[in-house]
């Protein structure tokens, strides 16, 4: 069991970040656009990054601050990582992720969501 400076163990605070991971997953799918009318065939549209609806009924635990902080810190990762923590929780398209390299990136962002005072 490997501590880190605050007493936690890593293994405490993977479990904790896969949680808020799962939420901001769902979070990222439950997205609408409101009053407007995207065709699913439009090529663009992969590309867009959504932007999650800050409403309550979209929350099923965490809170939006939480998973804003999620979202940011998945964006500061290195694009290898960041692509491997989307393919993982987002099933977005990418190039095969091993579950190595998700582990990595989930430890790469464990001190970027504390940063923002998210506490694991």
């Amino acid at each position: 069991m490997l501590l880190v400076p605050n007493g936690r163990c890593v293994e405490h605070k993977l479990e904790s970040l896969r949680w808020y991971l799962r939420q901001w997953a769902h979070w990222c799918r439950s997205w609408r656009p409101r009053g407007l009318w995207y065709p699913s065939a439009v090529p663009y549209l992969d590309e867009m990054r959504p932007e999650p609806s800050e409403s309550s009924e979209s929350l099923d635990g965490a809170e939006s601050w939480q998973l804003h902080a999620v979202e940011q810190g998945v964006s500061e990762l290195p694009s290898t990582l960041s692509g491997a923590i989307r393919a993982h929780y987002l099933a977005e398209r990418a190039l095969t992720q091993t579950a190595a390299a998700v582990d990595q990136a989930e430890k790469a962002l464990i001190p970027l969501v504390e940063r923002r005072h998210l506490i694991l």
